[in-house]
């Protein structure tokens, strides 16, 4: 787990240095990192929960910057999830 945190610190420093959205840098390191990669992570149970945990802030964050004006453009689009 430290070795998670310590990643998306560094991670969220070189996407600011390099100007890109730490989001992309984050799914670089994941693939890195992760078992078809460098292998980091190795427990199963473990990998499913931290994914869960970054699906849960990649939402949070993607609503932070959702706009109350697009929020209402989006609404006209409501009637077609219930179809």
């Amino acid at each position: 787990l430290l070795l998670f945190l310590a990643s998306s610190v560094v991670v969220t420093l070189l996407s600011s240095f390099l100007n890109i959205s730490p989001i992309l840098g984050y799914l670089v390191a994941g693939a890195i990192l992760g078992p078809h990669g460098l292998d980091v992570f190795s427990n199963a149970k473990a990998d499913v929960e931290l994914g869960d945990f970054g699906i849960l802030f990649l939402l949070f964050e993607e609503g932070l910057e959702v706009s109350s004006a697009r929020l209402k453009k989006l609404t006209n689009y409501l009637p077609l999830g219930f179809a």
